[in-house]
C-alpha cells in the first residue's frame, strides 16, 4: 500500500491509501525518480516471492501504479536486492542471483507507468548481501554490500549506468 503523508507543525496527516499490490509484499524499497514518479521494489508473494519493481505515480495526494515487473526469476530474500535512481528515465536494480551466487545489476527504463528491464550484468563474481544503492548523478550509482567472497567485508562500488 502507498499513501501520501502531509506534515505541518509536528502533525502528520495521511491521505487515501492506494493498494499497488494485492498480494503480500515484503522487503519493500522505494526510490524517488522525479516529483511525480517513484519506483518501489519488493518480494511479491503473488509472484512466487520473486523481487518485483513497479512505478508509482503521484498527482497531488493521489497515487497510481503501473504493472509490476520481475527483477529476476529467483525468490527474493531480505538484503538480497536494492534499487536506486539511475536517471530521470531509469532505475538501477542491484541483486544477488542465488542461482549463480553472483552480484548482478539491471537497469529498468521508465516510459509512463511501464518499466522495461535491460539485460543483466554481473557486477561481483561472488555472493553479495546486505545490499544498498543510491544515485550519484545521471551516469553513476554507488552500491554497498557484504562481500562473502572477501571475508564478509563491507564493500562499495561505483558503476557507470547506461540507460
Amino acid at each position: 500500500t502507498a499513501q501520501i503523508l502531509d506534515s505541518s507543525d509536528n502533525t502528520i496527516t495521511g491521505n487515501l491509501s492506494y493498494v499497488h499490490n494485492s498480494a503480500v509484499s515484503t522487503f519493500n524499497r522505494l526510490v524517488k525518480i522525479s516529483n511525480s514518479i517513484y519506483v518501489t521494489a519488493y518480494a511479491n508473494a503473488g509472484d512466487s516471492s520473486f523481487s518485483n519493481v513497479q512505478i508509482l505515480s503521484v498527482a497531488g495526494t493521489v497515487v497510481s501504479s503501473g504493472l509490476a515487473v520481475r527483477i529476476i526469476n529467483v525468490v527474493a530474500s531480505e538484503g538480497f536486492f536494492a534499487i536506486a535512481k539511475a536517471d530521470n528515465q531509469s532505475v538501477f536494480c542491484f541483486y544477488r542471483n542465488v542461482t549463480t551466487n553472483q552480484g548482478a545489476a539491471r537497469v529498468a527504463s521508465i516510459s509512463g507507468k511501464t518499466l522495461t528491464m535491460k539485460t543483466p550484468v554481473v557486477v561481483k563474481a561472488t555472493a553479495c548481501q546486505a545490499m544498498g544503492a543510491t544515485y550519484l548523478d545521471d551516469t553513476r550509482t554507488i552500491y554497498t554490500f557484504r562481500d562473502q567472497g572477501n571475508s564478509n567485508r563491507g564493500t562499495g562500488k561505483v558503476s557507470k549506468v547506461a540507460s
